[in-house]
């Protein structure tokens, strides 16, 4: 049985990030762009959140059936998330990942209800070109195609 979450998001910006070329995250919650709807998988420059480096929470909301999964081993499968994310099931924090476009997944044994909410924050920091990118990465993404390249 597969649950497919790709669709409509609820999305809140919570601040404008910067690393630095200590591994530092500055924050600001100035000026942050309005809260919506998206569609994911999605780059969010391309679904209008224009000129926004910095952490956002994405919530979905979806619903099990309980006896349908009795018996599996239920994990939490993502394609990838651009660059950190923390994710949470039903307000429990079950991991954090750290990447580009790599897939990773979560063992959720135990932890879905009939009705549950999914969080993810994101986060994708600015990188400053000179001092920054790419020596605080654990994997570089490419440009050679327009899906892994930010505008």
């Amino acid at each position: 049985m597969k649950i497919d979450l790709n669709g409509k998001w609820e999305y809140r910006p919570i601040a404008h990030t910067r690393i630095c070329a200590n591994r530092d995250l500055i924050e600001s919650t100035e000026g942050l762009p309005k809260a919506g709807i998206m569609d994911v998988p999605n780059n969010w420059e391309i679904a209008g959140i224009h000129d926004f480096t910095g952490k956002i929470e994405f919530i979905r909301y979806f619903d099990v059936k309980l006896d349908d999964i009795q018996d599996k081993l239920p994990f939490l499968c993502f394609e990838g998330i651009d660059y950190f994310a923390e994710i949470y099931l039903n307000e429990k924090y079950i991991g954090y990942h750290e990447g580009y476009f790599q897939p990773f997944e979560f063992n959720i044994k135990g932890l879905l209800k009939e009705q549950n909410i999914l969080k993810v924050i994101v986060n994708s920091p600015m990188e400053d070109p000179e001092t920054v990118w790419p020596n605080n990465k654990v994997l570089i993404k490419g440009v050679l195609n327009h899906h892994d390249a930010r505008p």
